[in-house]
């Protein structure tokens, strides 16, 4: 049996901010639904690509 995963340190939205989205996104029907960070996190994970995946393979290692 696997252990339960621990999120405490995993971004993720709030309770409030998941639904605001979900409205918006029922509402207005935008091409893309996402958080307004997501934009930032991808421009500087693009930009800085190689810090990222060494960060990802030490934190993530099995």
């Amino acid at each position: 049996m696997s252990a339960p995963t621990d999120f405490r340190r995993i971004p993720g939205l709030t309770v409030d901010e998941a639904s605001d989205l979900i409205a918006h996104a029922v509402t207005a029907k935008p091409r893309d639904v996402a958080p307004w960070w997501v934009v930032r996190v991808q421009a500087w994970s693009a930009i800085h690509r190689d810090q990222v995946q060494r960060f990802l393979e030490h934190r993530f290692q099995r």
